[in-house]
């Protein structure tokens, strides 16, 4: 099936998520549509990646790795996600492998706050830290913690992570991440996608002049460097 669904790739150009969803086990089939990328998401974001001068990626709470490995098969960037739990780790790699993408699609057991995110000049947010806010019979399974206080300490990682990333540094986000954007980081693109927004930034300055708060459909632009509000709390799982 991998080598079917990858030769699909590459006659069409890309596949329904339906289609591509078979590549991983039932289990993680039916979490797809709330927590996994959509094909065409990914494509999107991999393009604009490209078009950008990008060439290494890292997705941040990876899961399956549906992101990464679109992205493998439809560009010619490096990915590599970063993902906590062991088992999604290793589901990943065998799609990555059977979709003959392993080479550029690698993926990593880790949380972001001891992960080294140098080597990167591109990063994708796909919502990844919501989960700590739902209710027990939503997430995916209890093997991590979840919490509002692990949410908040993620989130907060990520701000420093973006607001110490060198100029040319690309950033992808699909609903959001729960956090500010530094705004030496500039809005360049966006699209409406699914039921949300696409939206691609990339570090022109190094200085920090205040904050960009995705809402929704829009962003707002806060002045001060050290307040601000939070962003909304996402409304949709990765």
């Amino acid at each position: 099936m991998g080598a079917a669904l990858a030769q699909s790739f590459t006659r069409l150009g890309s596949v329904g998520d339906q289609a591509f969803d078979q590549i991983y086990e039932d289990r993680w089939r039916r979490a797809s549509s709330c927590y996994w990328t959509p094909v065409a998401v990914a494509m999107r974001a991999s393009a604009w990646f490209e078009e950008h001068g990008g060439r290494r990626v890292l997705d941040i709470g990876s899961g399956a790795g549906k992101a990464c490995i679109v992205g493998a098969l439809c560009s010619r960037l490096t990915f590599v996600g970063i993902e906590q739990r062991e088992e999604l780790v290793s589901v990943a790699q065998r799609a990555a492998v059977a979709l003959g993408v392993a080479d550029r699609a690698s993926f990593v057991r880790g949380t972001i706050a001891s992960f080294d995110t140098s080597p990167f000049d591109c990063i994708y947010l796909f919502n990844p830290f919501a989960e700590n806010l739902f209710f027990e019979d939503l997430w995916l399974d209890d093997t991590v913690e979840l919490s509002e206080s692990r949410f908040r300490s993620d989130v907060r990682t990520v701000e420093q992570i973006l607001d110490a990333s060198p100029t040319g540094t690309k950033l992808v986000t699909y609903h959001g991440f729960g956090g500010r954007i530094p705004d030496g980081f500039a809005p360049m693109r966006s699209a409406a996608m699914g039921d949300d927004w696409l939206r691609l930034w990339e570090k022109q300055t190094r200085r920090r002049t205040g904050y960009y708060v995705e809402t929704g459909d829009a962003f707002e632009h806060f002045h001060d460097p050290d307040d601000g509000p939070e962003a909304d709390v996402p409304g949709r799982l990765r």
